[in-house]
């Protein structure tokens, strides 16, 4: 029951990589390798969906917000032609559309998910 605790973490892979290391989720290496670990753990939590695990179907998260990231990502350079930044420590008005960009892929990143996973759970 108490391990059950740590898949929480592990689907939080996406977000706490956009919280700490952002750059990661952009480079083309590092993209190919999340999208191959979120494609395992994708996998992992639909063959193993029948167990009493409470916990298992979050492992559908990372490669649901990942998507989502990709997506927002993709706007957002297409109107901006720039990358979005991290905003989390400043309040200049400038940055105004990268925080944009940040709440709504947190909002996003974790409701969407979270609403698809369990409709598949079910």
């Amino acid at each position: 029951m108490k391990i059950e605790i740590l898949l929480i973490p592990i689907a939080m892979t996406i977000q706490l990589l956009f919280l700490f290391k952002r750059e990661l989720l952009a480079d083309k290496l590092w993209k190919k390798w999340i999208w191959i670990v979120s494609g395992i753990l994708f996998l992992i939590a639909l063959i193993g969906n029948n167990n009493n695990i409470k916990f298992l179907p979050l492992l559908m998260m990372p490669i649901i917000s990942f998507g989502i990231f990709n997506i927002l990502l993709t706007i957002y350079r297409k109107i901006y032609n720039k990358s979005p930044v991290d905003t989390f420590y400043s309040m200049d008005i400038k940055l105004l559309n990268s925080g944009v960009f940040n709440f709504v892929f947190w909002v996003l990143g974790i409701i969407i998910p979270i609403v698809i996973i369990y409709k598949i759970a079910d």
